[in-house]
Order: C-alpha cells, then sequence, then structure tokens
C-alpha cells in the first residue's frame, strides 16, 4: 500500500496581504500615470514647437529646409500620439467577467504604452534634427 505524501506549508508572512493589495493597486492607476506622462510630454511637445516657430519667425526666415520640415512632422506626430493616450477609446469587455476586465485593462495598458514611447521617440528625434541643423 502507497504511502500518501502530506504536503507542509507555512502560514504566509502577516503583510503579504497588503502587498498583493498594493500591488492591485499600482496596476488599476497604471493608466492613470501614462496619461499624466503624456500630458507632461505634450505640455513639453508645445512649449519647444512654440520655441521654435518663434526662433523662426524672429530670425526672419521664410523657407523651411526639408530637416526643419521633417522634424516640424516629427513634433507634430509626437504631439498627435501624446493626444492619442489621453483619448478614452471605446473598449469592449463584459462587466460580469474579471478576465475580460483583466484582459481589457491590459490591453489599454499596452495601447497607452506603445503610443507613449512613439511620442516619446519623436519628440526626440525631432530635438537629435534640430539640434544636429544647428550644428
Amino acid at each position: 500500500m502507497e504511502e500518501k505524501k502530506v504536503v507542509k506549508s507555512k502560514e504566509p508572512p502577516k503583510d503579504a496581504e497588503d502587498w498583493f493589495e498594493y500591488i492591485g493597486q499600482v496596476e488599476r492607476k497604471t493608466p492613470e500615470r501614462l496619461e499624466d506622462a503624456a500630458k507632461f510630454l505634450a505640455t513639453m511637445i508645445a512649449i519647444s514647437l512654440s520655441i521654435f516657430t518663434a526662433v523662426t519667425k524672429a530670425g526672419g526666415v521664410l523657407v523651411i529646409d526639408w530637416p526643419a520640415r521633417i522634424a516640424l512632422f516629427a513634433w507634430l506626430l509626437s504631439l498627435l500620439f501624446a493626444f492619442l493616450v489621453l483619448f478614452p477609446f471605446r473598449y469592449r469587455c463584459l462587466s460580469s467577467s474579471v478576465k475580460s476586465i483583466k484582459t481589457m485593462h491590459a490591453r489599454i495598458m499596452r495601447i497607452k504604452w506603445v503610443l507613449l514611447i512613439l511620442s516619446s521617440f519623436l519628440f526626440f528625434a525631432a530635438l537629435c534634427i534640430l539640434v544636429v541643423r544647428l550644428l
């Protein structure tokens, strides 16, 4: 006759439940933090774009060369992506299904994260193009 193996376990640490709750709160607030970062980035893009246009007008430059046009296009595209992070898309889920809600939440975070990364990259690229152009 075979003996049954007894599995022994320890009681979880007293603060384990607090940490699980903390992780849950952090996950739920991630889209809000991404939106705050997008607001900050959109503000920085708008300020730097205003400075660029003011300097261009003050310098009396009537024709903008191709590198400046590419940088301007990257700036505007970056601003669009930053605004898309803030735009409330319609997401579908079953409100009675926890799995569906978690899947929707993960999808929201992934979309906002990708848009924010694209916006940051284009903004940085526009700044690099203009700095290289000025050198």
